[in-house]
């Protein structure tokens, strides 16, 4: 049985003073700043956000190629935007959306997504190292050649997903839902799943199991 990963802790050397995104954001680094219910329509590409704290906020705007480090995002919005290219480390997306948002070629280091919505999404060419998903939807999301290590995952949906030229091995999907998902034929080799899951994935591969 895989051991369950403890949770993600982000680290701040103090607490963040209040901020807003609105006004004009003339430096490429933001520390040590929290920012709560508001709408971020500015163009945030390859800005570094450190020690920082979003509540509620809503971002329409272009984050391409964005690092993040010890941030958390609560109840935070980025559906159908470009996040290409991102790069987070000790990063919470706690009950956020994604929906549609762009993530090809991104990095995943010791980051949770606790209770978001990513369905839609491009992860594509994306790495995951000690990554934890936890009660999320990725249904009709893409991870076409990503790489996965270290990774938790529990009772996330991936119902209409699509793996191609990735490997699952090493993953838990056994408290998951992986309906009609798109991979390639070896994708599943090494992966944990329940025997439901094992009738459903002999079907993908062509394999007829008798009763």
């Amino acid at each position: 049985m895989i051991k369950r990963k403890s949770p993600i802790s982000p680290r701040f050397s103090a607490e963040p003073e209040p901020g807003t995104l609105q006004k004009k954001i003339r430096e490429y680094r933001v520390e040590n700043q929290k920012y709560s219910s508001e709408e971020c329509d500015q163009e945030l590409t390859a800005m570094t956000f450190s020690e920082c704290a979003f509540t509620s906020v809503v971002f329409t705007g272009k984050a391409r190629g964005c690092e993040l480090a010890d941030v958390i995002f609560e109840h935070c919005d980025f559906s159908n935007i470009d996040m290409r290219e991102t790069t987070t480390r000790r990063v919470i997306f706690d009950r956020c959306r994604l929906t549609g948002t762009d993530l090809e070629d991104s990095r995943f280091e010791d980051t949770e997504f606790r209770n978001c919505e990513l369905s839609y999404a491009n992860l594509s060419a994306s790495k995951f190292r000690r990554v934890i998903m936890k009660d999320s939807n990725f249904q009709d999301t893409s991870f076409t050649m990503t790489e996965f290590k270290d990774t938790d995952i529990d009772h996330c949906n991936f119902n209409d997903a699509e793996f191609l030229n990735t490997s699952l091995a090493g993953l838990d999907l056994s408290t998951s839902s992986i309906e009609r998902i798109t991979c390639s034929t070896d994708a599943f080799k090494g992966v944990y799943v329940n025997t439901e899951q094992a009738v459903a994935i002999a079907a993908i591969l062509g394999v007829i199991v008798k009763e």
